[in-house]
């Protein structure tokens, strides 16, 4: 079983649907996957199951496993084949500064997946440290490059390493998104960690969040279900 972390401190350089759409594609290419949900907003749980509602109180989430009240087998919800997902609840930010212990040696899953908050507090620091790892998306622009560096120190901190950097939204026709993109490779190999395959900006992505399905799902054929099963297939390939 491998854990991985998605993680930045920066928000909104596309953690969520990152974690949703590499999950569906390890679980199209055979491996089993649990998607675990720790930010309070619930955007995750929401995008994976159409009958989530974030406004109200959950019974059956991670924040009851966190607290004692139910184990894993109790709250695990499944999405498709292969896909299954531990979804957030309302209370997850009485964790926000609580240490959590994340012990998945009971279940039989090949990849533990968890969707991080953006602060670098309890429930991300605990998730870092369950994980084997962490992949790190970011857009390119000038602030989401400079956020690099400070989750870089914050994983070197926490003993653990990163496995890679995904670029999400990317937009080759902007001059400045190249630019960004040569720095990034540049910031990765100086900590000698690699990037991923880049996830292209296309309207397909947008589409698949409202109707709230991953994007293999959504469209199969789309070059947003392209670029998440190259990410995929880069990560098995991590396996060997």
């Amino acid at each position: 079983m491998r854990v991985i972390a998605i993680a930045n401190q920066k928000g909104g350089v596309g953690k969520t649907i990152s974690t949703l759409n590499i999950g569906a594609g390890l679980a199209r290419r055979k491996r089993k996957v649990l998607l675990v949900d720790l930010d309070r907003q619930g955007n995750l749980s929401m995008y994976a199951l159409p009958t989530y509602k974030r406004t109200e109180k959950q019974a059956d989430s991670i924040y009851s496993v966190c607290r004692g009240s139910a184990k894993f087998s109790d709250v695990i919800r499944g999405v498709e084949e292969n896909l299954s997902i531990i979804p957030a609840g309302k209370d997850l930010d009485e964790l926000r500064d609580k240490a959590i212990t994340f012990d998945f040696s009971s279940l039989h899953y090949d990849y533990v997946i968890f969707d991080c908050p953006p602060a670098m507090q309890g429930a991300t620091v605990s998730a870092i440290r369950a994980a084997d790892g962490a992949i790190i998306p970011t857009f390119c622009d000038k602030f989401s490059f400079e956020s690099l560096g400070e989750i870089s120190l914050s994983m070197k901190a926490l003993g653990r390493k990163i496995n890679g950097i995904l670029i999400t939204k990317f937009n080759s026709r902007l001059s400045v998104a190249e630019q960004v993109k040569s720095d990034i490779i540049t910031f990765a190999d100086s900590i000698k960690v690699k990037v991923y395959p880049v996830v292209r900006d296309r309207v397909a992505i947008q589409d698949s969040q409202s109707f709230r399905q991953n994007i293999f799902a959504y469209d199969s054929k789309s070059d947003s279900a392209a670029d998440y099963a190259a990410v995929a297939e880069e990560i098995i390939k991590e396996e060997k």
